[in-house]
């Protein structure tokens, strides 16, 4: 007995560590048994808080001491209020005298209303060229069945495409121009609404649609 009680005080520093230890295990221990004792509690402070105690003690053994609160005091309720001015944000101030009318100039004047200016129009956007048809008449041509044929060919602005046809009267050039007549030295095409147009052989016409 007489050389564990001789170790203790040979090594008293470690000795006073696993005391204070044991001390601070077993305060820990009987206040969350106090905690899980109550029935119904509640985080809310009903009652004022009592003055914060003082913490910052200097005396022997102080730290082991549990800060002295009353019984009816729950430490875990919050001790900052929030401030007005973040519970009820101000408002913000109303244009003229406060109650949201705007004061008449000085002089009697009237208040002007703010100039509103008129949407912009759009120019219509500019209408495509007139679809234009080069013809040049090569002659008459004389097929398999003698049929005699007139031999065209021509170029189409709308469709961006250069064709030869082989068609006889009546026949179609790129679907907008009928053959009407046709010799060994001209060709008459019928370009709609009453209108009629003559190529000699060998010589481009340029004929415009509307």
């Amino acid at each position: 007995m007489n050389r564990y009680i001789a170790k203790i005080s040979q090594e008293w520093e470690r000795s006073l560590l696993v005391a204070v230890g044991l001390l601070l295990l077993g305060f820990l221990g009987w206040v969350g048994f106090s905690f899980l004792s109550e029935e119904g509690g509640t985080t809310s402070q009903a009652q004022a808080l009592p003055s914060v105690p003082d913490f910052i003690d200097t005396k022997t053994f102080a730290f082991m001491q549990p800060a002295r609160l009353q019984s009816d005091v729950n430490p875990m309720a919050f001790r900052k209020k929030l401030p007005k001015a973040f519970v009820n944000p101000p408002q913000p101030p109303k244009p003229g005298n406060g109650n949201g009318t705007v004061k008449p100039p000085p002089g009697g004047g009237t208040v002007k209303p703010p100039e509103v200016k008129p949407p912009e129009v759009k120019p219509p956007p500019p209408k495509p060229p007139p679809r234009k048809i080069t013809v040049l008449y090569r002659g008459m041509y004389k097929g398999l069945t003698d049929r005699e044929l007139a031999f065209i060919s021509a170029d189409d602005s709308k469709s961006k495409k250069s064709k030869v046809f082989y068609v006889g009267e009546g026949g179609k050039v790129h679907g907008a121009l009928t053959v009407k007549s046709f010799s060994r030295d001209s060709l008459v095409l019928d370009c709609g609404g009453d209108r009629e147009v003559t190529v000699q052989i060998g010589k481009k016409q340029d004929i415009v649609l509307e």
